[in-house]
């Protein structure tokens, strides 16, 4: 025969106080003396007693949900780079007691449709990743729901926004291949990512100013998405005349240069004694392909954790503001030559 689940009232009748003085100690509500407190913990535990969480719900008016949404073509569940952000974001809200739903952004008649979840009030908080339409933190502002954006390319208007400083890190992987003897160095990233593309620009470009290198425009190339398009980007850079011939390639993150790498390999282009690459991100694989990938470091777990803690902070009503997350250390492995031309 089945054990009968203990109530509130079981847990009380037990601890010889009332159910509402179990009722405190499991919401985390002050108002007992420590005796109690101590007396109602013990038998909770003793007893392996959890709350259900419908009735959590109902005595704390929380859904304890907490969405991390993301645009559908950047799925933590498929990026290398993100997944490894949600894992840090999910076990420190794990922890908190919050549980974290995945939310694609999903597109109806070509407009980016405010999650349902959202719409029915059945969130506590939220986390936007990316890039999302103006409508979902109008509603969210609506509904004066705390949100965190990451690594938001948008103009936060003083929005809480975990920053992770592409500008700089670009700047630093240039730098990098400066540091190396590299005078001609291209860019490569996508048109589909503007706003990231403009801030690793911004990097690429003031590095080479205070090398006092010239930005060759066509060496800026923001049309790489796939191994395709970065066949017959890498192709073009390589066809020009020795002089206008780049011998290092900056790519705006590990995806892009993963590519590249892949696309030399396929015009039979030696790398790195032909032409270096350097990454951003260190993404697992960045270790794997062939040649090893030299990147920017970024501690991803750190960055959810930070993410998950910031949040935390807008529910108990501090007002946050952007916290920089910047690029850790330069991982050298053996895309990048010593330019000895």
């Amino acid at each position: 025969m089945a054990q009968q689940k203990l109530t509130i009232k079981d847990i009380a009748k037990l601890a010889q106080v009332s159910p509402s003085s179990v009722s405190m100690v499991i919401n985390g509500r002050d108002g007992l003396s420590d005796t109690t407190k101590e007396r109602i913990l013990r038998t909770i535990k003793e007893k392996n007693y959890y709350p259900s969480a419908s009735s959590q719900r109902l005595v704390s008016r929380k859904s304890f949900n907490i969405p991390f949404m993301y645009p559908i073509e950047m799925s933590p569940f498929s990026d290398f780079f993100y997944n490894e952000v949600a894992r840090g974001l999910v076990e420190e809200l794990t922890l908190n007691n919050f549980n974290v739903v995945f939310v694609p952004l999903l597109v109806n008649d070509g407009n980016i449709e405010v999650p349902s979840i959202i719409n029915k009030r059945d969130a506590d908080a939220a986390i936007l990743m990316h890039d999302a339409p103006q409508a979902i933190i109008d509603k969210l502002d609506e509904l004066e729901l705390p949100y965190v954006l990451l690594d938001w390319q948008q103009d936060t208007h003083g929005c809480a926004n975990i920053d992770l400083d592409n500008q700089r890190s670009t700047y630093r992987a240039v730098n990098y291949l400066i540091q190396m003897r590299h005078t001609k160095i291209a860019l490569l990233g996508s048109e589909r990512q503007p706003q990231f593309f403009l801030r690793c620009f911004n990097g690429y470009s003031k590095a080479l100013g205070e090398a006092q290198l010239p930005v060759h425009p066509g060496w800026i190339q923001s049309s790489v998405h796939d191994v395709d398009s970065a066949v017959s980007t890498i192709k073009k850079l390589m066809e020009a005349d020795a002089d206008s011939r780049p011998t290092a390639v900056c790519c705006t993150n590990d995806y892009i240069a993963i590519f590249a790498l892949k696309a030399a390999a396929l015009l039979n282009i030696s790398v790195p004694d032909e032409l270096s690459f350097i990454g951003k991100d260190d993404v697992s694989v960045s270790s794997y392909i062939y040649p090893e990938l030299t990147t920017v470091s970024y501690d991803k777990a750190k960055i959810g954790k930070e993410t998950a803690l910031v949040l935390l902070r807008m529910l108990e009503g501090e007002i946050v503001g952007d916290v920089v997350m910047g690029g850790g250390p330069i991982i050298e492995r053996k895309s990048v030559a010593l330019n000895l031309k």
